[in-house]
C-alpha cells in the first residue's frame, strides 16, 4: 500500500483501489447472514486512512488505529503462528508506532511526566545513536518467540487493561466458541478465532463512576515485572443477579424477516405463556410493559451507533453523562412500533408485511446484537441478552471500569468469564448502582477470573 495508485486484480478483472474502496462497506452487507469478521472491513479501513490532501490524519502518522481495534478487526485474517497477530501490530498500530504518546494522553501526572521523559530520551537517542539510549517500546508487542502463545496473549491483555485510561474495554472482546480447556484463561480474548456475535459497544455506564478516571479496580497487574498469578485476573465489582433460565442460541438471517420474527416469538414463548403478538398487559419488574422489556433485551437496549471499539472518553465524565442521556433508548418507541406492527400482521394477514420506520430500525438492531446469543431471565425477574455460553446458575456481575455487565461462572475457588451481557435494569445500566457501591454504600466483591 506504499504506492500512490493501487490496482486490485482478480483474474482478468482489475479496478483502482480508490474506486473499490467506497463500495467495500456495501459489499460486506450483501451476505445472507450477519458478518462478524470480514477482510473487507480491514481493507475499508486502509482506504479510509489513506493520506489525502486536506484530510485530517491519525494523531500517529502511519497508524491504522489502536491495537485493540486492529486485533478485533483482523480476527478473520489467517496466520500460521497466532503470536504473529500480536507481533505484527507494532508497525501499524498507535501503541507500536508511538508508544509514549499513546501512553501519556491520559493518566496520573507522575506517570505522564515519566513517559514524557522517556520520549525526550528517545528523541535524543534518534539524533545521537552512539548514546545508546534507543527508543521506548511496549514489551507486550515486542516479538519474543520464546514466549508461548498463551503467555503472549495474556501479556497483551494485561497491557491493554493497564494502559491509560485504565478501562476494561478489552474484556468486551471475549467470545468463547469452544468450551473445551485449551490453556487460555477465560478473560483473554482469542483474536485468532472468528467471533460468533457482535460486540455490544455502547454508551451505557454499568461500571463507570462519575469523576473517577480510571475507575477500574484491578489487583496484581503491575506495569513492570510479573504478577504473582499470571493466569488470574482479579477485578473488583458487584453482584447483580443469578440466571434462572436461558433461551436457545438465536440464529438470524438477513433478508428472511418472517423466519426471524417467528424466532423472536418462539423465544418469548420459552419464558412466557402469552403471545408476543397479542398485548397481555403483563408488567415487568419496573412496572413497564413486559413485552417492551423483552424487546429491549433482544436489541441490547437499542444500542446507538458507537465507535468500533470502546466507549466515550472516560477522561470526560460530564460528556459521558450528557451523551448517555441523549443516546439512551427511546423509551421503547421503536419496540412499541414493532409490537404494534406485529400484532396487526398476526391478526390480519400472513406473511408479515415489510417493516418500516421505527419498527425496521428496532428489527435491524435485534438481528445485529441478538444473533448467536441467548436471552435469559434471572431469579429476580430481570431480562437480559447474554453470550451463547450462558446457562442457568451463572451470575450477572458488574466490574468497575466496564460499561456493560458480564456473565461469570462460579467454580470451586475462582470464576470463569463467560462474556458481556445486557440487562433490562435502568439503575444498573445507568451506573446508579455502581456509584453507590463505589462509595461504599453497598457491598463490593473481588472476582478472581481464570
Amino acid at each position: 500500500m506504499a504506492a500512490a495508485d493501487v490496482i486490485v486484480k482478480s483474474g482478468d478483472l482489475e479496478i483502482s483501489f480508490n474506486d473499490i474502496g467506497p463500495s467495500l462497506s456495501s459489499a460486506a452487507q450483501a451476505n445472507a447472514t450477519p458478518q462478524q469478521d470480514s477482510p473487507l472491513e480491514v481493507w475499508w479501513k486502509v482506504w479510509a486512512n489513506r493520506p489525502e490532501p486536506g484530510m485530517p490524519q491519525s494523531h500517529v502518522p502511519g497508524s491504522m488505529g489502536s491495537a485493540l481495534e486492529l486485533l478485533e478487526t483482523m480476527r478473520c485474517f489467517h496466520s500460521d503462528d497466532v503470536r504473529d497477530r500480536v507481533f505484527g501490530l507494532r508497525g501499524i498500530c498507535d501503541e507500536g508506532l508511538d508508544p509514549i504518546a499513546t501512553l501519556t494522553r491520559t493518566g496520573p501526572l507522575l506517570r505522564r511526566t515519566a513517559y514524557r521523559g522517556l520520549q525526550l530520551l528517545s528523541q535524543v537517542g534518534a539524533k545521537w545513536p552512539g548514546r545508546k539510549m534507543g527508543s521506548y517500546h511496549i514489551p507486550a508487542l515486542a516479538a519474543d518467540y520464546h514466549k508461548s502463545d498463551v503467555q503472549t496473549y495474556v501479556d497483551l491483555t494485561r497491557f491493554l487493561i493497564h494502559r491509560p485510561p485504565g478501562d476494561l474495554d478489552v474484556l468486551n472482546l471475549v467470545d468463547h466458541n469452544d468450551s473445551k480447556p485449551d490453556g487460555y484463561p477465560t478473560w483473554v480474548p482469542k483474536w485468532f478465532e472468528k467471533r460468533g456475535s457482535s460486540v455490544m459497544h455502547s454508551y451505557f455506564r454499568a461500571g463507570l463512576v462519575t469523576g473517577r478516571s480510571p475507575c477500574a479496580r484491578v489487583h496484581d497487574n503491575p506495569s513492570k515485572g510479573s504478577p504473582k498469578n499470571p493466569l488470574q485476573l482479579s477485578l473488583d465489582g458487584f453482584w447483580v443477579d443469578n440466571i434462572e433460565s436461558v433461551s436457545d442460541v438465536l440464529s438470524f438471517e438477513i433478508g428472511t424477516q418472517e423466519a426471524n420474527i417467528l424466532l423472536m416469538e418462539q423465544t418469548w414463548s420459552h419464558f412466557f405463556s402469552s403471545s408476543l403478538a397479542a398485548p397481555s398487559g403483563q408488567q415487568y419488574r419496573d412496572s413497564g410493559p413486559l413485552d417492551v422489556a423483552f424487546c429491549e433485551a433482544l436489541s441490547a437496549g437499542g444500542l446507538p451507533d458507537a465507535p468500533p471499539v470502546g466507549i466515550l472518553p472516560v477522561s470526560d465524565p460530564d460528556n459521558i453523562v450528557q451523551q448517555f442521556v441523549e443516546c439512551r433508548i427511546d423509551d421503547g418507541r421503536q419496540a412499541r412500533a414493532f409490537l404494534d406492527r406485529l400484532g396487526q400482521a398476526r391478526s390480519d394477514v400472513e406473511p408479515v408485511p415489510p417493516l418500516y420506520g421505527d419498527a425496521a430500525q428496532f428489527f435491524a438492531g435485534v438481528v445485529k446484537y441478538a444473533n448467536a446469543r441467548r436471552v435469559f431471565l434471572t431469579k429476580h425477574g430481570r431480562l437480559g441478552l447474554g453470550p451463547k455460553g450462558s446457562r442457568a446458575e451463572d451470575k450477572v456481575v458488574v466490574f468497575f471500569g466496564a460499561p456493560l455487565p458480564f456473565v461469570v461462572r462460579k467454580m470451586q475457588d475462582h470464576y470463569q468469564l463467560v462474556g458481556q451481557c445486557y440487562i433490562v435494569d435502568s439503575p444498573v445500566m445507568a451506573g446508579e448502582v455502581a456509584e453507590q457501591v463505589y462509595r461504599n454504600k453497598m457491598a463490593s466483591e473481588t472476582y478472581n477470573l481464570r
